[in-house]
């Protein structure tokens, strides 16, 4: 099987601060808001990774320009327990990132806790680091990429279609991503058997083979807490009519009083063995 194994981070799926630009359409909703101070934690773990970065920042007043310096929390109390009851203290970089003070590197398959104080406020996140995902195969059908995986327990799983160049120089890149998830499934248990995944439709253009790129699918594989998040991520979006209901709450894996966030789990395969192209 053709696969690269790769460590990037998706950067556009945890921008946290995504959500709370939101209030730049803040004409679209009917209503006064007022302004509550939020803690923001954001941090993922992948197997293999060392000394992974977790950030702390907080939200500013509606209508204000982001400034990391003023977002960025510098004093906070924190560090992560590793499934075997090892604890490792987090210390301050720049930017609101924190990194273990001593050598910690990840383990796929392994759980890991985050414990964190700012001012009186305690915070807690817990994730699973899952192994990387185990691709039966992948085949081009009806416009989109089905992929067949053996499941991990407490994992679910997504994947979104690629384009790779330098393939034939042997160094592959992966040039353009689908912006999107079209799903994400499961949970699943140990006694499932293979599970079908997709990427959402392929655009006509990218689905016959060409001199300059390479169709390739990439398959994720999460914390089960993702799912939840993933559900609810759209909630945030302004009201556009105030007599329709619009708005809720997202599911974030952080806990903590005016907290969000998300400590998540994750690995990555890319295989350009696709059926079917």
């Amino acid at each position: 099987m053709n696969v690269i194994m790769k460590k990037d981070r998706v950067i556009l799926l945890f921008i946290l601060v995504i959500f709370l630009s939101s209030c730049e359409n803040i004409n679209n909703i009917e209503q006064e808001l007022e302004y509550e101070k939020l803690y923001i934690v954001s941090g993922q773990i992948s197997g293999g990774d060392e000394n992974p970065e977790i950030t702390f920042t907080k939200s500013l007043p509606l209508n204000t320009k982001f400034d990391i310096e003023k977002a960025e929390i510098k004093d906070v109390t924190a560090y992560i327990k590793t499934e075997d009851l090892r604890m490792y203290p987090l210390e301050y970089i720049k930017d609101g990132i924190y990194k273990p003070k001593y050598d910690l590197t990840i383990i796929s398959g392994a759980k890991y806790e985050l414990f964190a104080l700012i001012d009186e406020t305690r915070i807690n996140g817990y994730t699973i680091a899952p192994s990387v995902p185990e691709l039966v195969k992948a085949r081009l059908i009806e416009g989109h990429i089905e992929c067949e995986i053996i499941p991990q327990e407490d994992v679910v799983y997504s994947c979104v279609y690629v384009l790779i160049e330098n393939y034939q120089v042997g160094n592959p890149q992966i040039a353009l991503r689908e912006s999107e998830f079209f799903s994400v499934e499961g949970p699943f248990d140990e006694n499932s058997g293979s599970i079908i995944i997709r990427t959402g439709v392929i655009p006509q253009e990218y689905q016959t083979p060409s001199n300059q790129y390479r169709l390739g699918v990439e398959v994720y594989a999460w914390d089960k807490s993702y799912k939840k998040y993933f559900e609810t991520k759209d909630n945030n979006k302004p009201i556009d009519d105030i007599f329709s209901q619009g708005g809720g709450s997202i599911n974030w894996n952080i806990t903590g009083e005016n907290t969000i966030g998300l400590f998540i789990g994750f690995s990555t395969l890319v295989s350009m063995d696709i059926e079917g192209y």
